[in-house]
């Protein structure tokens, strides 16, 4: 009767090894493998959420309307531009759009080109600045309107006072409705103090805005952030405060 073959102790121990081997890295890979899951799970969830996150802020900024205010002090004035929808303005000016419309509702760029001044005015008076703890007088220093898909320079001081001096008289023939209009405003107004300024309007924002605020103090740039405000939102304005903008 024959026998089975026997292997050498040292290639039985060698197999168990191997076989040890195997079974230990199975394990392994079984205990890590729910761990790891979970790891990249999570991780995986997180970002979404972030990703989320960043999509609802970009559609709330696209959903609201942008407008950018820069504000300039200088040898006791200050200078308040504005750039907004003609909705927003005169709305938060309280002033009246038929004033500065032709019979069919368009924007007559023609008649306030002839009086870019007079027109600012009629936003100046329905502004309150506030210099420290005294209200000083605004008054227009130019209005001007364009259309709505040609966004002017309007990155500083400089740049605000010339566009506001005219109209885009080339538009003369469009019919823009006046709320449709890109509004551009400047008011002016003599202040006795360092200290923060305060515009309030009497108006209230029809939609959100994505506002931004330049501030430059002496010609030098003192300032820059955005800030998102609600529909309804009180139309008041901190410039210059030592602390930041107001939150």
């Amino acid at each position: 009767m024959s026998s089975l073959p026997k292997l050498p102790n040292q290639d039985i121990s060698s197999a168990l090894r191997a076989d040890a081997g195997h079974v230990y890295a199975a394990g392994v890979s079984q205990a890590l493998s729910k761990p790891i899951l979970l790891a990249v799970a999570a991780a995986l969830f997180f970002a979404l959420l972030s990703a989320l996150s960043g999509f609802a802020s970009v559609g709330s900024e696209a959903r609201s309307q942008k407008a950018r205010l820069i504000v300039s002090r200088s040898n006791g004035y200050v200078e308040v531009y504005l750039l907004a929808t003609g909705q927003d303005v005169f709305g938060l000016f309280q002033v009246d759009p038929a004033d500065f419309s032709l019979a069919d509702g368009a924007f007559d760029f023609e008649a306030v080109q002839q009086h870019t001044s007079g027109a600012a005015d009629a936003f100046a008076a329905q502004a309150t600045l506030i210099s420290g703890d005294q209200s000083v007088v605004a008054e227009g220093i130019s209005f001007a309107a364009h259309p709505p898909d040609r966004v002017m320079p309007f990155d500083d001081p400089y740049e605000a006072l010339g566009v506001i001096g005219f109209c885009s008289v080339e538009v003369r023939d469009l019919r823009i409705a006046t709320n449709d209009i890109g509004a551009y405003l400047g008011i002016i107004a003599k202040v006795g103090t360092d200290g923060p300024t305060v515009l309030r309007l009497p108006g209230t924002l029809a939609k959100p805005w994505t506002l931004e605020i330049v501030e430059y103090d002496d010609a030098v740039l003192s300032a820059s952030y955005t800030t998102i405000l609600p529909a309804g939102a009180v139309a008041t304005f901190a410039f210059f405060e030592e602390t930041g903008p107001a939150g």
